[in-house]
């Protein structure tokens, strides 16, 4: 047998009693099951005295107690351990919310599940949303979710203010204790209960139970839901009035809008122009998504926003498998009022 062959063969063979070695060397079987689905290495672990899972990421150690929160928590190990490595995050497990505490500088986020650490992850590490404005600006925030975006867009920029919508009375809730835990920023934060599309009435929003992050009024989750789907009720305002109404309120600031709405951006877009309030907006920072019908694509996001005026720029055009996306456009100035 071949030398290298054979040394490759031990080496695997070493690598296999390791692990289960390490396995051994956790011995509480609902740790062992949460962290082996989710390919967490049992060499960055250890079991406390007490119960609690002693978990050793790049820079930090985060000590979790034996809750379902935590095990909600430990399903983006991944998502966390990237955070961890590339940022200057600091991330503790609050007692008293039974939640995990991450911290980048005088911003605080609660992190309670998978898809909080998705939106996290979005911001610091992806930098989807990272902007500036060279002049004062106030951005609304359509599709706020639990408020991470208008916490880290006004504490990034201290002059820049949000104005938050949010359907979903539940994640409503979750943005109003986030934004709690900012203190720095509340005085230029504000959240809203309900969802901008092209009326005003009550609509059905669906969604992957324990992944509220891709709640759609459009797009039926339940085609590609891995587990239960809900339909909530939510209200919802038009949004050509909503944007004309916050232009009315500051005057003086450039108009900015964040969208990521699953699929409503374009009864959003159309019913914007149709009332005369696109002519408002300076800039869009937008996740777009294909949807089943042939017309709403990546490509009526750019050639919409051309014809109205706006430089755009597209990403994740050609990946057809995730159908989504993220569009920024803007221009010097929004046409006079």
């Amino acid at each position: 047998m071949n030398a290298n062959v054979l040394r490759h063969i031990v080496k695997k063979l070493r690598n296999v009693a390791k692990v289960y070695r390490e396995k051994r060397g956790m011995p509480d079987s609902d740790w062992r099951r949460v962290c082996s689905v989710n390919n967490i290495p049992f060499d960055r672990i250890r079991l406390e005295p007490d119960g609690a899972l002693a978990l050793h990421l790049e820079h930090s150690r985060i000590r979790l107690p034996k809750t379902p929160a935590a095990f909600r928590v430990l399903l983006g190990y991944s998502l966390l351990f990237e955070l961890d490595a590339y940022t200057a995050c600091q991330a503790v497990w609050d007692e008293q919310r039974n939640m995990l505490a991450i911290h980048w500088g005088a911003a605080t986020y609660f992190v309670g599940s998978y898809e909080s650490l998705f939106v996290l992850r979005e911001i610091y590490f992806s930098g989807d949303y990272d902007f500036t404005s060279s002049v004062p600006a106030v951005v609304v925030d359509v599709g706020a979710n639990v408020g991470f975006t208008a916490i880290f867009l006004a504490d990034l920029d201290p002059d820049l203010v949000v104005v938050a919508c949010e359907p979903v009375p539940a994640i409503f809730e979750e943005a109003l204790q986030n934004l709690a835990a900012n203190p720095h920023v509340s005085q230029r934060v504000w959240f809203h209960n309900f969802g901008l599309f092209s009326e005003d009435g009550k609509k059905i929003i669906t969604s992957e139970v324990g992944n509220r992050v891709r709640s759609s009024i459009v797009i039926d989750r339940s085609q590609d839901a891995h587990g239960l789907t809900e339909s909530i009720s939510i209200e919802v305002r038009c949004a050509s009035n909503f944007i004309k109404a916050v232009s009315e309120q500051f005057p003086a600031r450039r108009l900015v809008v964040k969208m990521d709405c699953e699929g409503s951006e374009y009864h959003i877009l159309r019913n914007l122009e149709a009332g005369g309030a696109l002519g408002l907006i300076s800039g869009f920072l937008m996740e777009w998504h294909q949807l089943d019908n042939e017309e709403d694509n990546a490509t009526f996001i750019r050639t919409f926003l051309k014809r109205t005026g706006f430089d755009v720029c597209m990403l994740g055009r050609l990946q057809s498998k995730n159908d989504v996306g993220m569009a920024y456009a803007f221009r010097v100035t929004a046409n006079p009022r």
